[in-house]
């Protein structure tokens, strides 16, 4: 008898992406290589640089595979120390699922533990928000709105230090003359 042990107690089993072997069949898992998982690490972001970029890639480049909770713990271990990545699924409440456990089903709770745990370093990870002249200035905030939530995870309407981040990226982008006037509004 196999006397090696997952995290549920039971065989290990390999979970990587989920395969249909035959139509209308049971999903399989079929395991990537340790060349594979480390192929799609090396395109990551690095985690410590901010949670939100690294889940939005890590689900562009894992996107049309069926992933289970397996496989997010194999990545995430890998990206992160495994202290890390245990205190990272205690928050999400994930621990004591099964390494066969879609991702899907999961991942309502680990998006805001990974984003809670790598919230953005600081303002100069973000970029500016170049402004083209040409441009409607309500079109120009909605993207650079767009741009903020897609790398923050955070709407920048909310107080605190990630608003303050969004005005001094959004002054950056626009002209001098802009700027003093969008400093001298006290509703922006």
């Amino acid at each position: 008898p196999d006397r090696r042990h997952t995290r549920s107690m039971g065989p290990p089993t390999y979970q990587l992406p989920l395969v249909q072997n035959k139509p209308n069949a049971q999903k399989v898992y079929q395991p990537y290589s340790l060349g594979d998982i480390q192929a799609l690490i090396d395109k990551l972001p690095d985690i410590q640089e901010g949670g939100n970029t690294w889940l939005s890639d890590f689900d562009t480049l894992t996107a049309g595979q069926d992933l289970a909770l397996g496989d997010f713990r194999a990545v995430i271990t890998r990206c992160t120390s495994r202290s890390q990545a245990e205190a990272l699924e205690k928050d999400a409440g994930t621990t004591r699922d099964s390494n066969s456990v879609p991702l899907g089903r999961v991942i309502a709770q680990l998006g805001p533990a990974v984003r809670k745990m790598f919230p953005l370093k600081d303002s100069s990870s973000m970029c500016k928000f170049k402004w083209d002249a040409k441009q409607n200035p309500s079109i120009y905030l909605n993207q650079a709105i767009d741009t903020w939530v897609a790398q923050t995870g955070q709407h920048p309407s909310k107080r605190g230090t990630s608003s303050m981040w969004f005005k001094n990226a959004v002054l950056k982008g626009v002209p001098d003359s802009v700027t003093q006037k969008m400093e001298d509004n006290p509703d922006l």
